[in-house]
């Protein structure tokens, strides 16, 4: 895109290391090509722009005042380069800290968990890997447990139970390898969607005129061990 005497009015954001502008007549390209009048053309690359080459950066696009511009970089250079951790802080252009570097801080500090951070657009991996028994069983216990207690297999007003759970899985998870946690935490999802299926199932079977969230003689589970004791009359 060729610019002729770029305002410098027109607001500068960012999105990752590209530059965009939030005027409607500039889109993100890979060049800005400014053409003054009897001059060459002057050429820089957005990929290229760094605290280095800012200041030409800025009168590419019209800055003509150069204490304004020595201003700006002075802001940017004294920015700070490292958290409250010491872990560094990488900065773009305009001095504003890249996503990639964000991640890489809070996953060291312990904020972000790796393997679990969605990026924008991002979906949960839904691929179905091993588990072990152990957190199974765990998984199935709590699904029959929110049956018995909210009647419909969602978490009951009493969270307690839920979140030592899920503590646990959390637990287990940091010893899966960071690309297969999704994965991980999306199995165990499954595996107690599909306990709370059956056991809806099988009141259902038990109680044709039961509907879901409705109280039920909680008998009906525990005395058949939920259902997988029952004896199936219609044989």
């Amino acid at each position: 895109m060729r610019l002729n005497k770029f305002p410098f009015q027109a607001k500068v954001l960012t999105k990752s290391d590209d530059i965009t502008y939030e005027k409607s007549f500039c889109t993100p390209a890979t060049a800005i090509e400014v053409n003054e009048p009897h001059t060459e053309v002057m050429v820089m690359r957005i990929g290229e722009i760094n605290k280095n080459n800012y200041a030409q950066f800025l009168q590419v696009l019209g800055v003509k005042n150069s204490k304004s511009v020595a201003a700006a970089l002075d802001k940017i250079n004294k920015l700070p380069d490292k958290d409250a951790f010491g872990n560094p802080i990488i900065r773009n252009a305009l001095g504003e800290e890249t996503q990639e570097s964000q991640i890489a801080r809070l996953t060291k500090e312990g904020i972000i968990e790796e393997g679990m951070f969605l990026r924008e657009g991002q979906t949960m991996e839904k691929r179905i890997i091993g588990i072990s028994d152990k957190v199974r069983e765990k998984a199935i216990e709590l699904a029959r447990y929110n049956i018995v207690t909210n009647h419909n297999g969602t978490t009951p007003a009493d969270v307690s139970k839920t979140d030592e759970f899920w503590k646990y899985i959390k637990g287990v998870r940091k010893n899966y390898k960071p690309a297969d946690r999704q994965a991980f935490t999306w199995t165990v999802s499954q595996v107690m969607r599909e306990e709370s299926m059956r056991i809806t199932d099988y009141i259902k079977k038990v109680d044709p005129s039961w509907r879901v969230g409705v109280s039920f003689d909680p008998k009906i589970l525990t005395e058949t061990n939920y259902g997988l004791n029952a004896i199936d009359m219609s044989v």
